[in-house]
């Protein structure tokens, strides 16, 4: 699969436990490494990429302000009431990147047989995390 095709999928990304992870020596969250690597890198080469976290309603604002305005006008929040995946489109090919979807969450993946399409990430995993996220994901998109 070349990199156009990749660009039909779309992306869900969490902001905490993903993006931040919990530095344990210092018992804060705290930014990962290489996030600004890691956003360019989903911006590049995901059609739609989303923020699933309950931060929609703002997270651009500080990415404008912190990072890029770039990545920031690439990523659509994504608003949901009760469930993650209560906005999905399961007619199309995605991700969701999230470091822990509750067993309703799980069970709607399941139903539409996709749960191979969640990426779980620990919140406590090292600061270095996100590169292997990359990985991983084209590890599942280039799996055919």
């Amino acid at each position: 699969m070349d990199k156009e095709n990749k660009r039909d999928w779309d992306i869900y990304i969490d902001v905490d436990g993903v993006l931040l992870y919990l530095n344990e020596n210092i018992n804060r969250f705290c930014l990962r490494n290489g996030i600004i690597e890691f956003l360019f890198y989903v911006t590049n080469n995901f059609k739609n990429c989303y923020w699933l976290t309950a931060w929609y309603d703002g997270f651009n604002d500080i990415l404008e302000k912190i990072y890029c305005v770039d990545i920031a006008q690439k990523i659509e929040p994504m608003s949901f009431k009760e469930f993650k995946t209560e906005n999905i489109d399961f007619n199309r090919k995605f991700l969701i990147i999230e470091d822990g979807l509750i067993d309703e969450e799980i069970s709607k993946l399941k139903e539409n047989n996709c749960l191979e399409n969640y990426i779980q990430v620990s919140y406590n995993k090292d600061a270095n995390y996100l590169f292997k996220v990359i990985d991983i994901i084209n590890s599942k998109i280039y799996k055919d």
